[in-house]
């Protein structure tokens, strides 16, 4: 499904988000939002990005407070692959978010200091097959 929002749900922190999906054969990107389901600001965004170009080849990390973007973080080599089923998972800690994408780490800050979000959005070229939360 593309342009998946789910709102008001629980996650916390303590609590492990895993989501399994399938990235359409012909996307440019796809992202996934952690949120609060009553405003537009987003705690964890994961944008990877798919070209042809290597430095392009990347997933973005970044945070949106009251409008305004945070300071992007790059992570080069895209672990994902066009036309093939995905699994992300992440841990909410008390410093932030950390996890797995295909089994690639990464960590991120959790800039906005709230201890639950209730909005999770999947936005580009993916269908999302399940999402699980422990």
């Amino acid at each position: 499904m593309t342009g998946m929002i789910i709102k008001n749900w629980s996650f916390r922190e303590g609590q492990t988000l895993t989501i399994n999906g399938f990235i359409k054969p012909n996307a440019t990107h796809f992202a996934v939002n952690i949120n609060n389901s009553n405003n537009n600001d987003i705690a964890l965004r994961i944008y990877p990005c798919f070209s042809a170009d290597s430095d392009d080849d990347v997933v973005l990390f970044n945070s949106r407070k009251g409008g305004a973007w945070g300071l992007e973080i790059r992570q080069p080599g895209n672990p994902f692959i066009q036309g093939k089923d995905f699994k992300i998972v992440i841990e909410f800690t008390p410093d932030g978010f950390q996890g797995n994408l295909q089994d690639k780490p990464f960590t991120f800050p959790n800039r906005l200091e709230n201890c639950k979000y209730t909005g999770l959005s999947f936005e580009g070229g993916v269908r999302i097959q399940s999402v699980e939360i422990k």
